[in-house]
């Protein structure tokens, strides 16, 4: 077990160990604990970096031995089978463009590999209007029609706030509504121009 923060204390039989941030204890006939040769500090696993671009600079910082030459590893698969970085670096911070998506780093040395650590770089997007389109008519004979609403996602929405009014500026609100998902059915609309928001 490998302590990043704080300490863990680790109890194998009558032998009770403390394990410190950046020791690693394996256990067998007797506990060992040992210093982690690669540690990483960040970006913390599990970290959402939310961008209003589709890239973000993320800076990468790891401890090490201060003879070894490294090789920093980023890559949007667990098992490292491909790579957006893979470079060597003599050094111990370095910043990376990394797209949206959630990625995977770690740092190798000739004869150690750190923990793998996950962050995702996130795009907070706008949403955007897709159905009705923009000046869409609807004809009806007895009962007013079901209306399809749709718009794009955004990844960190939980749910929408849609709300239908008969002006531009939003004033005279004829409904508004909430989903959980990038569409929604609307109904019992009498006759007029509407204009919809999310």
């Amino acid at each position: 077990a490998l302590v990043t923060k704080g300490t863990a204390e680790i109890t194998s039989g009558k032998e009770k160990v403390t394990v410190k941030q950046d020791e690693k204890a394996t256990v067998s006939e007797k506990v060992e604990v040992k210093l982690e040769p690669l540690r990483l500090r960040s970006p913390e696993s599990g970290v959402r970096r939310i961008v209003q671009g589709d890239r973000d600079r993320v800076r990468f910082e790891w401890q090490g031995n201060p003879s070894d030459s490294e090789i920093l590893e980023i890559s949007e698969r667990q098992d490292f089978s491909t790579f957006l970085v893979k470079r060597p670096l003599n050094v111990r911070l370095v910043d990376e463009d990394i797209p949206e998506g959630t990625w995977y780093w770690r740092v190798r040395s000739k004869t150690d590999t750190s923990e793998a650590r996950g962050f995702s770089v996130i795009q907070d997007r706008a949403v955007s209007l897709l159905e009705p389109r923009d000046q869409s008519a609807f004809t009806y004979s007895e009962m007013p029609p079901l209306i399809a609403l749709a718009w794009s996602e955004n990844p960190l929405a939980a749910e929408y706030e849609i709300v239908v009014s008969r002006d531009v500026e939003g004033n005279d609100v004829v409904k508004t509504l909430t989903s959980g998902k990038n569409r929604i059915s609307l109904s019992g609309l009498p006759e007029g121009d509407y204009v919809w928001r999310v």
